[in-house]
């Protein structure tokens, strides 16, 4: 992988903000990029922000697992 982050999607987070999702890679590691992307009122483009995480990609299915256990939690609850 380059140096470039390759965009993967985008989850809406609320009417000013989104979480972009990207592929990358720093100093020869690979890296999944969660970040906070914000409309600052700039013709609709979305900036990043300093909020987020990275993580190896090594680590994303640990990263799913999870988020399935907080999905399966929230419909337990009737959250979803």
């Amino acid at each position: 992988m380059d140096d470039a982050k390759t965009e993967i999607g985008r989850v809406p987070k609320n009417s000013r903000e989104v979480i972009v999702v990207c592929l990358s890679e720093y100093r020869g590691t690979d890296l999944v990029d969660l970040r906070i992307h914000a409309d600052y009122g700039v013709a609709g483009e979305y900036l990043p922000t300093a909020k987020g995480v990275s993580l190896r990609t090594a680590r994303l299915p640990l990263l799913i697992a999870e988020l399935e256990k907080a999905l399966a939690e929230a419909e337990r609850r009737g959250l979803l």
